[in-house]
């Protein structure tokens, strides 16, 4: 008996849960900004508690269609809300079957108020009791898939809540299907997802009023579930500023992990076209259809909509990417604490009657592999925990994809970043809230137990429980985000409900159990590869959506692109403290940005559109495509609009205006820069080649004003050398080459003949096919800067002229045509009016400041130029070696040395490599800083000795120091027009490293020459026939002499060889140089070709080793032995080294070197002696004996 009164009190307690007991003898009122509100009362039936119930208050005012949502007015009188306001329009999609299955499930009982366009209200549930200080806001997002849902369903009754917790809820109605998120691309793109904009209301409200009903303002926690935890997730990734929200709960469901589709797009052109508003102003024929007219249009066409990319204002474009990003410095979210979970059968609504896992998967995942759906069919075998037939594999596959696993990923990922994060997890289904048999712990099945409105018939003991169990941890949150719900942040979990099922016995389940997320998530990292990348796209498909009107699309891909590329260009850069890297971003200007997205533009124009153009010639939407800021009138708007984008997307935070001074630099200037090249080479040490390909670009760029990178691309194919007859004296021919072997030749030329002022000397055939591809001036930009840099720093300058002051300087002269200037520059007259001061305005400028003074202005101009004279040779431009022994210590330098000393080959240069990087930074970093302050000093006018220190040492003397010996002596011949030829031949053997006294000649200085060289690397092997560099072996060089010479070994040509070394013409006649006699075989080989021959004997003389490298004794040749068909292979050497030594070699070298190998010991050196003394001769056999 005892037993059974026990029952029946805790049935009559569970009963009091869910059904208050409205109350009319007291009628609450509150005051809020637009007016005075009566509400009504209501109780549980065994509480004391009274609960205020302000139901359908207006937030908003009557909403216009397709608009966004405005302020409610103020209220005319008191305003009654005793009684619920209709709800926004749902919609239930047919088939009827369907559509009368979603309605039991979700809408039954569905609002009381019914629907209406009219719905922007909510309602609020508060104790009637005054608090001892505001109250914990609990404000519910309801879910529906954003097509339907209220805020006056039944089931989200705030009274449970507000009685047995002393909090206060509030239930908001947003609008929803066409009425919220039409998708329509004439609506401003901040206004598209209409739905969130009226929760963004909603909240606003809510911080201005919810005191008047006891509520904090500052303790708001927003709550949802399904599409409502999107929505909280969206506030969340995408908040107002600032946050009207201090937390967040997300039931089953969120907005990171989520593949944009344009699905809305297609539902909207459907819609219109239904109604015949596709043709003219879209929104304004829509909003004059019928709203019940409208509704029936899109359920019977099955129509969907949804939230739409709208560029940050109500969704994040790249919402995990902000939650992976933020910090307490840079938040890029709201960090506030979290609560997230799912329930455990999610799924089983959505997989309802189908039977057939393959064929369900295959349908989900349209670009899913034969081998991925089975990959994912095997993780969910049957007969596995919970997985008795096809039906229950895929609700669980639909379960884990699409609920829990994107819970973990999201809790996770808030929980890297520092925001503290909660996870539950709800497991339990009783027989009274099954939405059929068997649907378990189903989709929205959390929400009766936390809210405490399960139904009272059938309720048991153990429900109860689960319920009371949630509302604790849910208020608790609420109250205290940062305390949390009662059990610790991830990875630990809060399983609710016990796994009880309806059918089964409860008894020994626990209501509420903490374990880990490992425990359920095994099965989750299959979709990490899904969860972690973008919805890819065909890279062709974003270009063409702005073609065809699906540029949200577009926009939403490649701002998304550009704002990643702009987060890409931070690098962490070696720095000199407190920390040893730093973060630098490299792209700081929006300009930059725009030339990128001009040149993808140009890009994809050529690629994308002109293909599809000339395939769909009918097809007038495929247009050519450009951008430029300059004519945005003439472009597709999208792309103009894209562009635009860039400079006012403060995420980015780029400057607008240019970063940098254009400041030109005068003849002085560059005359200073060349002299100090030379001049200045312990400084300044680079290789030979670099030193004068500097030199070169530097003269080229600063005579035709051309951008040093794209004279550093100038291949010779693009190159033509000419005779032209000079304007001003028509006797003189300039050298502006097909018959010409040598710079002498062009040089000594005859004179032009009568009446022709030019004539292109073309390139050799043969040099064109080796070197046509190769750049004129063999110099990286990265390198012309670093050297640039290197030598105004050398120079003393306080602040270095950028590169493109070669430019400035050029048109400054104002000596071109606008055409020519502006064709040059790739600038229109305004940009270069905008970007350079036109010769006239420096005049008036001139004239109005100084007057008469001003006369001879051009002389004054050039003196305001000479931005060398300011220059500071005692500036310092090295450190010293305390500094790099101190860098030494660094972490970074050190673990890199113990790699560099403990591992194999490639990782050791690799790690060589790096430390080199870092010492050049910090070097660089440091000196600049010392540079700062000597300058400053001297701004100032204090001392400076103190600054100069003398014992500081160049870190890089020993590079180059043979070359940097000699460029010093190099220099005096460049302004020197008598030493054309001398200089030719100086600058060969500068860039050989060989000695130059012989090249000087009488020019030189009376000196022993250069002092004697260390050892230098040799070079790789080198084409003879058209001096091509680069083989990396023999074998290489045999390939390439065949492939490209082979023509001009069998017709004859002149030893370039001989001539090179000023021994004549020697004529290698048709056939002469390759092997005649067919009887000969060598056994090595015996069989092959003459050609394989004669290209496996070069792989295996020593002597041909001798000669095919780059060394003080000969040039790197392509060796063609002599004939001998009666002898061996090492009686051709021997013949061979001695027709090379009569020709070419010292003997004596020769013959040390013959030496040098025991295989070739046998050799008697008299023969080599006796054919040292042999005479010359002009033949085959000379030129053999050459190579």
């Amino acid at each position: 008996m005892a037993s059974l009164l026990f029952n029946v009190l805790a049935l009559h307690a569970i009963f009091a849960l869910s059904a208050p007991c409205n109350r009319t003898d007291f009628r609450p009122t509150a005051t809020i900004d637009c007016g005075v509100v009566v509400g009504t009362t209501t109780s549980l039936p065994t509480s004391t508690v009274t609960v205020n119930k302000f139901l359908g208050i207006p937030f908003g005012a009557v909403p216009v269609r397709f608009g966004p949502p405005q302020p409610a007015p103020p209220l005319e009188s008191i305003y009654d809300a005793s009684e619920y306001k209709p709800s926004c329009i749902q919609k239930f999609n047919y088939p009827e079957a369907a559509r009368n299955q979603s309605i039991k499930w979700y809408n039954t009982p569905g609002p009381p108020a019914g629907e209406s366009e009219d719905c922007l209200n909510l309602n609020i549930f508060a104790p009637a009791t005054a608090p001892d200080r505001p109250r914990a806001v609990l404000f519910w997002i309801y879910g529906g898939g954003f097509n339907q849902g209220s805020g006056s369903l039944p089931l989200y009754d705030g009274t449970s809540f507000a009685t047995n917790h002393d909090v206060v809820v509030v239930t908001s109605n947003h609008r929803l299907n066409i009425f919220g998120f039409p998708g329509s691309p004439d609506m401003p793109e901040g206004e598209r997802n209409l739905g969130w904009l009226d929760q963004h209301l909603a909240l606003t409200w809510v911080q201005h009023n919810i005191a008047a009903f006891g509520g904090d303002p500052g303790r708001v926690t927003i709550m949802g579930e399904s599409s409502g935890a999107g929505s909280v997730d969206a506030l969340v990734t995408a908040p107002p500023n600032p946050p009207p929200f201090h937390a967040a709960i997300m039931q089953s469901g969120q907005a990171t992990i989520i593949a944009p589709d344009n699905i809305t797009a297609l539902s909207w052109n459907l819609a219109t076209k239904a109604f015949n508003c596709s043709s003219h102003n879209e929104l304004e024929c829509m909003r004059a259809v019928p709203p019940l007219v409208l509704k029936d249009a899109v359920e019977r066409l099955g129509l969907q909509f949804g939230q739409v990319q709208d560029g940050g204002a109500t969704w994040a474009e790249s919402p995990r990417k902000d939650r992976l990003l933020s910090t307490d410095e840079n938040p890029r979210i709201a960090r506030v604490p979290v609560l997230i979970g799912s329930n455990a059968d999610e799924g089983r609504n959505y997989a309802f009657g189908y039977k057939d896992a393959k064929e369900y998967i295959s349908k989900s995942l349209p670009g899913g592999t034969e081998e991925q759906i089975d990959t994912l069919l095997a993780a969910y075998p049957l007969g596995a925990p919970e997985i008795s037939n096809e039906f229950d594999r895929i609700a669980k596959i639909y379960t884990e994809v699409s609920f829990q696993c994107p819970a973990k990923a999201v809790s996770e990922d808030s929980a890297a970043v520092g925001i503290n994060t909660w996870r539950y997890f709800f497991n339990a289904s009783f027989p009274n809230s099954e939405l059929f048999k068997g649907s378990g712990a189903h989709h929205i099945a959390e929400i009766r137990p936390v809210f405490g409105t399960f139904p009272r018939e059938g309720a048991t003991e153990f429900q109860a429980d689960v319920s009371r169990a949630m509302q604790e941890a849910w208020a608790r949150f609420a109250k205290d985000p940062n305390a949390g719900p009662g059990w610790d942040v991830v990875p630990r979990l809060a399983v609710f409900g016990g796994g009880a099922r309806a059918g089964m016995s409860e008894a020994g389940r626990e209501a509420l159990k903490i374990g880990n997320a490992s425990d359920i998530d095994q099965r989750c990292q299959l979709f990490q590869g899904f969860f972690s990348t973008q919805v890819k796209t065909p890279p062709e498909q974003s270009w063409i959506d702005i073609c065809i009107g699906m540029e949200n699309r577009a926009k939403r891909h490649f701002r998304a692109f550009l704002r990643e590329y702009v987060e890409k260009s931070i690098k962490r850069r070696p720095c000199l403290g407190p920390t040893e890297y730093e973060p630098v971003q490299t792209i700081t200007c929006a300009t930059t940005l725009e030339d990128i997205w001009s040149d993808l533009v140009r890009v994809a124009n050529i690629m994308v559109i002109q293909p599809r153009r000339q395939r769909e010639p009918w097809n007038a939407q495929f247009q050519g495509i450009s951008y430029s800021s300059r004519e945005p009138q003439k472009q597709n708007p999208t792309v103009v609009e894209i562009g635009r984008w860039m400079a006012s997307d403060a995420k980015m935070s780029l400057q607008l205006d240019q970063t940098f001074e254009k400041q030109a630099i005068s003849t002085e200037d560059l005359r200073l820069v060349l002299d100090t090249l030379w001049a200045k080479e312990q400084d300044i040490t680079c290789s030979p080649s670099a030193r004068l390909a500097f030199r070169t670009a530097v003269v080229l760029g600063a005579t035709g004003g051309w951008r040093p990178a794209s004279l550093l691309r100038v291949k010779y194919k693009d190159v033509e050398i000419g005779l032209m007859r000079h304007p001003r004296n028509p006797q003189d021919v300039v050298v502006v080459a097909k018959g010409f072997c040598s710079i002498e030749d062009i040089l000594q030329s005859e004179q032009l003949p009568a009446g022709i002022d030019y004539r292109a000397l073309g390139w050799r055939d043969e040099f064109m096919k080796c070197e046509g591809s190769k750049e004129t001036i063999p110099l990286k930009y990265h390198q012309f800067r670093d050297i640039w840099n290197r030598v105004l720093l050398v120079i003393g300058m306080p602040e270095n002229p950028r590169i493109y002051a070669l430019r400035v300087a050029f048109v400054a002269t104002g000596q071109l045509t606008p055409a020519l200037r502006n064709y040059i520059l790739s600038h229109s007259s305004e940009v270069y009016e905008r970007s350079y001061h036109p010769v006239h305005l420096q005049n008036n400028l001139m004239h109005t400041s100084f007057g008469e003074l001003a006369n001879g202005n051009d002389e004054i101009l050039a003196a305001m130029h000479r931005v060398c004279l300011k220059r500071d040779p005692n500036a310092p431009i090295y450190i010293k070696q305390q500094d790099l022994d101190d860098f030494e210590k660094r972490n970074d330098i050190t673990t890199l040395r113990a790699i560099k000393s403990s591992s194999e080959q490639d990782k050791a240069a690799r790690a060589t490599g790096r430390i080199q990087h870092i010492i050049n930074t910090l070097e660089d970093l440091l000196i600049q800083a010392r540079r700062q302050e000597y300058f400053e000093a001297v701004r100032q006018g204090k001392p400076t000795a103190h600054l100069i220190d003398h014992s500081a040492v160049n870190p890089r003397r020993r590079l180059n120091k043979a070359s940097s010996a000699t460029a010093e002596r190099v220099a005096r011949f460049f302004p020197d027009e008598r030493v054309q030829n001398g200089l030719v031949h100086t600058l060969v053997a500068f860039l050989q490293n060989k000695p130059i006294d012989d090249a000087l000649g009488d020019q030189g200085n009376s000196g022993t020459g250069m002092a004697k060289e260390p050892k230098t690397r040799k070079e790789e092997p080198r084409c003879l026939l058209c001096q091509s560099p680069g083989f990396h072996n023999k074998a290489s060089l045999s390939r390439h002499v065949w492939d490209l010479h082979k023509d001009t070994i069998e017709h004859g040509f002149d030893c370039p060889e001989c001539q090179r070394l000023g021994k004549g013409r020697v004529r290698i006649a048709k056939g002469e140089a390759t092997l005649e006699n067919s009887a000969w075989r060598d056994p090595w080989i015996a069989g092959a070709s003459k050609a394989e021959w004669l290209h496996q004997t070069l792989m295996r003389s020593r002597v041909c080793t001798r000669l095919v490298r780059f060394d003080r004794s000969c040039d790197p040749l392509f060796q063609y032995p002599p004939v001998d068909p009666v002898g061996n292979r090492r009686q051709s050497a021997a013949r061979w080294a001695s027709g090379v030594d009569l020709a070419h070699v010292d003997s004596s070298d020769l013959w040390e070197l013959l030496e040098d190998d025991p295989v070739e010991a046998h050799l008697a050196r008299p023969e080599a002696e006796a054919a040292a003394t042999g005479n010359r001769r002009s033949s085959a056999a000379d030129f053999r004996a050459c190579q």
